[in-house]
């Protein structure tokens, strides 16, 4: 009983990170972990695929690789349907936020795939 009302009266307890800091925390963690890994003799590449489905947060980590001047041995590849994205979309909107930074973007396009092509 005299440990329950302890716990129950300690009033101070650790501050809730909002949604914000939680994703800054996740990116500056993520950017350095890739720091770390990558190298001029150790190059990273990333794939992903469908980004048309990608989350806000998601293409803000992306962004947030790319555009970063200390990770230099980083090549980027991202896939995406382009008949599912408009001009509005999100993923829209963070192309062109990484294009604005300066960041070179080299589009591909790649019609669908026949029998006969395989």
């Amino acid at each position: 009983p005299e440990g329950s009302q302890r716990v129950s009266s300690h009033s101070s307890s650790p501050k809730a990170a909002t949604t914000i800091e939680a994703q800054n925390r996740f990116q500056y963690v993520f950017r350095t972990f890739v720091r770390a890994i990558v190298s001029p003799l150790r190059p990273l590449v990333l794939f992903l695929d469908d980004l048309q489905w990608a989350d806000a947060a998601s293409l803000d980590l992306i962004r947030v690789m790319v555009t970063d001047s200390q990770t230099r041995s980083l090549l980027f590849l991202g896939c995406y349907r382009d008949n599912e994205v408009s001009d509005g979309h999100i993923f829209s909107t963070a192309v062109r936020h990484i294009q604005s930074q300066n960041i070179p973007i080299a589009n591909i396009h790649v019609d669908n795939i026949s029998r006969e092509d395989v």
